[in-house]
């Protein structure tokens, strides 16, 4: 199996606001995004998808997370909305209506997984993470409050 099929003008279409392109020293160039794509080639696993299509998005969250670890590690300075000096945190979601309510986070032993804590660090793992969870946890369950005695 291969990772998704992507290439650069596939990751600048999909992040066209949240970072900057072009060829001077403090702007995203072509060759950090094929950097990017190679890192997340390395650290993918396309078995944990249905396809190669379904897969593409959440490739595209791992590659914009590589491109700004790259650029944390060679001190870039790039000031980009939520770009490269994007920062995650611990997701906890919680909605509620009534006697109602839905939770989701991710699994503390995932978020302290040696090998996944390290998408927690930026909102690009992070929400690479939100997507690549239920993959790994398995079927979602639901329960529904039972009104009779």
């Amino acid at each position: 199996m291969s990772t998704p099929p992507i290439e650069v003008d596939d990751f600048m279409a999909f992040f066209d606001r949240d970072f900057v392109y072009g060829e001077k020293k403090c702007e995203v160039r072509e060759v950090d995004i094929e950097k990017a794509i190679a890192e997340a080639n390395i650290l993918f696993n396309i078995g944990l998808w249905d396809s190669v299509e379904i897969s593409k998005i959440p490739f595209l969250y791992l590659t914009a997370h590589c491109l700004v670890k790259i650029f944390n590690t060679i001190g870039g300075v790039i000031q980009v909305g939520n770009g490269v000096n994007s920062v995650g945190s611990f997701p906890i979601n919680s909605k509620g209506a009534g006697g109602l309510s839905v939770n989701y986070s991710i699994p503390e032993d995932l978020a302290n997984d040696k090998m996944l804590s390290q998408f927690l660090t930026t909102a690009y793992g992070l929400k690479y993470l939100q997507l690549l969870v239920p993959n790994l946890v398995g079927n979602m369950g639901t329960a529904v409050e039972s009104t009779k005695p």
